[in-house]
Formats: C-alpha cells, structure tokens, sequence
C-alpha cells in the first residue's frame, strides 16, 4: 500500500481499509485515528454487539 496516486489508485486504497478483516479493522481503528479511547472502545463495543453492521466502516457511527 503506497500513499502515492502514481502508485496506489484511490479505489485501491479505499479497497485496501474495506476488504481488511475485522480483527485488522480493530487494530488499525486503535492506531489510525484521532477519536478518544473511549470513542473507540464504544465503537468496538457496538460492532461486537452486531458484527453483520460492519460498525467500523460507518463515517458517522455517533448517533446525533
């Protein structure tokens, strides 16, 4: 995975995050953000709760 254009399209790079497992998406959430702890263990939380949602790839997973 490049962060270049010339060599990593973005479709490729969006593909990359979704087709990760859910344990990668657990990790990569942990490192790859600017949300709280807390943001995060309720976003894990959540998706653990019902896994078929995919409740780590939602943009706007916080209920307004």
């Amino acid at each position: 995975m490049w962060l270049d254009l010339n060599m990593t399209s973005s479709y490729d790079f969006y593909q990359f995050w979704i087709r990760a497992s859910d344990a990668d998406a657990e990790k990569w959430l942990k490192i790859f953000t600017f949300l709280t702890k807390e943001e995060v263990e309720g976003i894990l939380s959540t998706h653990k709760k019902d896994e078929s949602k995919k409740r780590y790839y939602r943009k706007n997973w916080q209920k307004k």
